[in-house]
């Protein structure tokens, strides 16, 4: 994908995925003592997954 490796072309990500409900998600996750919550979505021709433990996997799309 063009631009991939400059991130000032990319799009916010606050334009792709609701930030706050997604470390509402984890804290809710983390009080109650759940570390295997994940939350996996589409950005910029990736597909991105972020893990309860604070892993974040990042592929490119086919």
């Amino acid at each position: 994908m063009s631009g991939m490796n400059d991130p000032t072309v990319l799009p916010p990500l606050y334009e792709v995925v609701d930030t706050d409900a997604l470390n509402a998600l984890f804290e809710r996750a983390w009080d109650s003592g759940e570390s295997d919550v994940s939350v996996t979505f589409r950005y910029a021709g990736c597909v991105v997954t972020v893990e309860g433990m604070g892993r974040v996997v990042v592929r490119k799309t086919a």
